[in-house]
């Protein structure tokens, strides 16, 4: 978690174009166009320079220098200018510092926030990265719809973290078709009652708080969405939110929202780390128990209590809903032993699901890093059963802090466990960790209401009992694998992503008839593998990198491949203690859980060499094993020229060379 700021990457505002003009003010300076409104606030009119065509401005470029740095809580250095349609004070630019993190909830709409972070996609909805280096810079923004109207027909700059100069701008002028809505088109907010500050366990800690916010439109009880924030387990409040207008929204549409707290894991100084596992989950139980307990004071209806949390608070909301009635996972001495702690749905923004690695240290303690057994206790991975509540997971695939394939393994061996239509996913190629203006957005939010509202529907009108469909357990029968030129199978060379994608593709057979556009920028829809890449994307069998490429003559590495095999086999074993060489490696959490369930091995002098290409013939015999399909040893003649009856893998390379109902037939 130590290197968790260094690591997100910042997400750059990408605006579609259409052919425009620009036109640079060339005798009308900051004087006549830009008027100083204030400390680090300017007043942009677009009129002195265009009076009769500036609704036509679909952009500008801004001039400006920094005066002085900005900082966040005195310690991390942040520069940012917002600009917003419309005349705005400096009060209009407000953020709500009271969790630990800076949430926006300023009254001018942001248009665009140019910014010196790379973490700007945390803190602003539209966040474009500059440098600042004391020079003036030139910040651009152009897009497709007007920026002004009869009514809106200025721009306001303000610098929120920071002091600016601005010097001048140049207009982008264009032929738009609309314009922006001065409203929040999202949603439409409605008033609210919140009661802040409420204890949940009599006694307890400054951990065992809740904040409930509840719509005063309609006479209730309203379901209950039980909010549980970020952090690493180690830091900010149940104050913070970075889908905060996610929040407002569900208050809108009629949901409750409880913010809850939870222990912290505490940094005792010289890497000494003491866990907040198991007590985070005893306080999160213990407040839904407070919840269910005090329904009718607070007018909730807590039949429905829906989970939901991001990064860590994604890891403890899973945990919460596949823990359910699980007695060794709540600590009732904590009050309301009467209720229950059971949650009916669970949503996950970008969170852990297995506890490995760097998580477990900062999760269990630095003293528990290498208990395999905790591990597995603490990690929704190896926590959920057919019993659990349907599951909904947003992730970025180029998350740099939680990979997303912590996320594509949890929902295949959810699907698997209980059923599609109980599990719902968003992935995002470009899709940082913790990123507002994705997972914050209109579509997500949509998504994620849809999927609380489909759920708390089917609760209260059940429909008849159905057998579950069975995401992962039938795979084709076919044969997967194919040879090179003249006969030949290659054995010892590596095997490329492109041709794993295709495999793939052979092995889940009908599961893979899923159309998705494509989306790597080097994969061309004429690629030899572009189709089975298409599919492997969709399914979530396999993912791209974070500047949006897929790789394809890349060779797969052992690592990664201990991954794919827990995609089609999900394990419920212990997890294996590991290898010497894997401990902190971006798989080890697959490698650990692919060792425990017998599907890969090491050498024998403790090494697993993670990051080593995986050989074809390497490839089938981990696949083979995953998918039960014996070795055809002993065979009277080999399929391939250059694999003889003696080669070590003749029988899996045989087997997979083949169909079951062939080899059935054969035996």
């Amino acid at each position: 978690m130590k290197r968790k700021m260094s690591l997100l990457l910042a997400f750059a505002l990408l605006m579609s174009l259409i052919p425009v003009g620009v036109y640079a003010e060339s005798a009308a300076y900051a004087s006549s166009s830009i008027k100083k409104n204030g400390n680090s606030l300017f007043l942009i009119d677009p009129k002195i320079t265009h009076p009769k065509d500036y609704k036509k401005i679909v952009g500008f470029e801004l001039s400006f220098k920094r005066l002085e740095k900005g900082n966040l809580g005195g310690v991390m250095p942040i520069s940012a200018l917002m600009v917003a349609r419309g005349n705005h004070g400096g009060k209009d630019f407000k953020f709500d510092m009271n969790g630990g993190f800076p949430q926006y909830v300023g009254s001018a709409k942001e248009l665009v926030t140019f910014t010196d972070t790379n973490l700007g996609d945390m803190f602003f909805a539209n966040a474009s990265q500059l440098t600042f280096n004391g020079e003036s810079v030139t910040a651009k923004f152009k897009g497709t719809k007007a920026l002004f109207t009869n009514s809106t027909n200025v721009l306001t700059a303000s610098g929120v973290f920071g002091s600016f100069q601005m010097t001048n701008v140049t207009w982008i002028l264009g032929n738009p078709k609309e314009t922006y809505s001065d409203k929040d088109e999202s949603y439409k907010p409605v008033e609210t009652k919140r009661y802040n500050d409420i204890p949940t366990v009599e006694n307890g800690t400054k951990y065992n708080y809740v904040d409930i916010e509840v719509p005063t439109k309609g006479e209730g009880p309203f379901p209950v969405v039980m909010w549980i924030h970020g952090g690493g387990w180690t830091t900010l409040s149940r104050k913070s939110a970075f889908v905060s207008n996610t929040m407002n929204y569900l208050v809108s549409k009629g949901y409750a929202v409880v913010y809850a707290e939870y222990t912290l894991s505490q940094d005792m100084g010289q890497d000494v780390i003491q866990g907040s596992f198991p007590q985070d989950i005893y306080d999160l139980k213990a407040a839904v128990r407070f919840l269910r307990a005090n329904a009718k004071k607070y007018n909730l209806d807590t039949n429905y209590i829906v989970s939901m949390g991001e990064s860590a608070g994604g890891h403890l909301s899973t945990l919460l809903g596949t823990t359910n009635r699980n007695p060794n996972y709540e600590d009732l001495s904590m009050g309301n032993a009467g209720y229950s702690s059971d949650v009916q749905a669970m949503v996950s923004y970008f969170g852990p699901t297995n506890t490995n690695g760097l998580f477990a240290y900062a999760l269990l303690g630095s003293k528990n890093i290498g208990n395999t057994e905790l591990i597995k206790t603490a990690s929704p991975y190896y926590q959920i059963t057919a019993d659990a509540p349907p599951l909904f997971l947003a992730h970025g695939e180029d998350d740099q802090t939680v990979p997303a394939m912590q996320s594509h393994v949890m929902e295949s061996k959810a699907r698997k466990l209980i059923g599609d239509e109980n599990v719902t996913s968003r992935y995002f190629a470009h899709g940082p960790h913790a990123s507002k203006s994705v997972f914050d957005a209109k579509p997500v939010m949509e998504a994620v209401e849809a999927f609380i509202t489909k759920h708390h529907n089917d609760l209260k009108n059940p429909s008849p009992t159905e057998s579950k469909p069975n995401f992962t357990s039938e795979y084709s029968n076919g044969a997967y694998i194919s040879g090179l030129e003249r006969g030949m199978f290659k054995p010892e060379e590596s095997i490329s992503r492109a041709e794993m994608a295709t495999i793939l593709t052979r092995v889940v057979g009908s599961k893979a008839d899923i159309t998705n556009e494509l989306r790597f920028e080097d994969v061309a829809p004429g690629y030899w593998a572009a189709e089975a890449i298409a599919k492997v994307s969709a399914l979530g069998i396999m993912s791209g990198y974070p500047d949006g490429t897929f790789k394809p003559e890349q060779p797969v590495t052992r690592g990664e491949m201990a991954a794919l095999l827990l995609w089609l086999n999900p394990s419920t074993a212990t997890p294996g203690d590991g290898f010497t060489d894997t401990a902190f490696n971006w798989y080890d959490w697959a490698i650990n859980s692919a060792q425990g369930a017998g599907y890969i091995h090491g050498y024998p002098d403790g090494t697993f060499h993670p990051k080593q290409e995986l050989t074809r013939a390497e490839a089938v015999v981990l696949l083979n094993q995953v998918l039960s399909r014996k070795p055809l040893n002993g065979q009277s003649q080999s399929t391939w020229t250059d694999v003889p009856n003696s080669y070590w893998a003749a029988g899996d390379i045989a087997a997979a060379s083949m169909s079951l109902n062939r080899i059935t037939k054969n035996e």
